[in-house]
């Protein structure tokens, strides 16, 4: 099969579950057209590379998404955008599976009239807007997703905000490896692994390197430049801190994490909605437990400890560190029911269910 994904994203960025979705697709020998996060008019193209055996494309825009406020301005930016992908996608095939992660693509529709389209929510954009109004975003997404034939959200969250008249089911990241976990006397260490934001509470983790002298904390990814100071001022200020740029999993000492830890800021609208990162069962695949802070909707497990405040953090990491072997039987589980092959099953079931009501 063929499929088309529209992004927000561009494919260099961190990994997100469009990249591998896409991945997983190509993975099992199905042809992937990936168009990437639209460039503003005036910018200069980018070169179009392939990787993977994925195709990418890039579009223009007229005016960032979030400053569509008019019905004039969302219009002229509409027609703009449909005549690069008209023009580009021409000849395109009605079994071509439409993948849109943009909620305001409301006019995929008119362009590909006789395609499936399945829209997947995996970031809350209505709430990460920075004007003090977001009406013109919540009619887009709306206008999204009573246009798809399939709306999929990564968060309950997410879910529970679409209106009733817009039917919607969960469909979770998962696990490109297998559950593999190794049982070691001195499990020690603590990971912070992934993109380091401004959302992350530094002050917070600060005192927990402090409080927690027994234990060595890795900060592994990517660092957003705001952050790169305090990280260099982490370093001076604790002994038991080791950081690192982007790092697989695989090329870390794994067998020696007793827990991870994604310390975010309370009150973060757009991070409250998470039920489930990207990196989750990745981490979770190694047998490390989770915790987490400023994420109140955080999938719930005997496995996952989701704190409120320093204390609890505390204690969850010294259970973790005691307890690593026990908590085994939850996460394995856990990693089975969200692996690839269960996810991929479930994504073909709702293909299956739309080619049978094309019939």
């Amino acid at each position: 099969m063929k499929f088309l994904f529209f992004t927000k994203t561009m494919w260099h960025e961190m990994p997100r579950i469009r990249h591998q979705l896409a991945r997983l697709l190509c993975k099992n020998q199905h042809d992937v057209f990936f168009v990437q996060k639209p460039r503003f008019f005036w910018e200069r193209p980018k070169p179009v590379f392939e990787d993977e055996n994925i195709k990418f494309f890039q579009f223009r825009q007229l005016i960032h998404h979030q400053l569509r406020i008019t019905p004039i301005v969302r219009g002229a930016n509409s027609i703009y955008e449909s005549i690069q992908i008209k023009n580009s996608f021409s000849d395109i095939d009605k079994d071509v599976v439409i993948i849109n992660f943009n909620y305001d693509y409301y006019f995929l529709k008119k362009i590909f009239p006789s395609n499936k389209i399945i829209t997947i929510l995996n970031d809350d954009f209505v709430s990460q807007c920075k004007l003090p109004f977001n009406h013109h975003m919540q009619h887009a997404l709306e206008k999204t997703c009573l246009s798809s034939d399939v709306v999929l959200t990564t968060s309950e969250s997410l879910q529970r905000k679409l209106k009733k008249h817009i039917p919607s089911r969960v469909f979770f990241p998962w696990s490109s490896s297998t559950y593999n976990f190794t049982k070691e006397k001195l499990r020690t260490k603590v990971l912070i692994w992934g993109y380091i934001t401004e959302r992350y509470d530094f002050e917070l983790i600060s005192n927990l390197i402090s409080e927690n002298q027994y234990n060595t904390f890795y900060l592994v990814g990517e660092t957003n430049k705001k952050c790169r100071k305090i990280l260099h001022d982490l370093s001076k200020k604790h002994k038991n801190i080791v950081i690192k740029g982007p790092t697989n999993l695989s090329d870390l000492p794994m067998t020696e994490f007793c827990a991870s830890l994604t310390v975010y800021k309370n009150g973060v609208k757009s991070i409250e909605a998470i039920t489930v990162t990207n990196k989750a069962f990745q981490l979770l695949s190694y047998g490390i437990p989770l915790i987490v802070h400023g994420m109140p909707n955080f999938m719930k497990n005997q496995a996952i400890f989701n704190c409120k405040d320093k204390n609890m953090i505390n204690k969850s990491i010294q259970y973790c560190h005691q307890n690593i072997d026990q908590l085994q039987k939850y996460i394995s589980m856990l990693v089975i029911e969200n692996s690839e092959n269960n996810r991929l099953d479930e994504f073909t079931e709702i293909i299956n269910k739309l080619k049978f009501k094309a019939l």
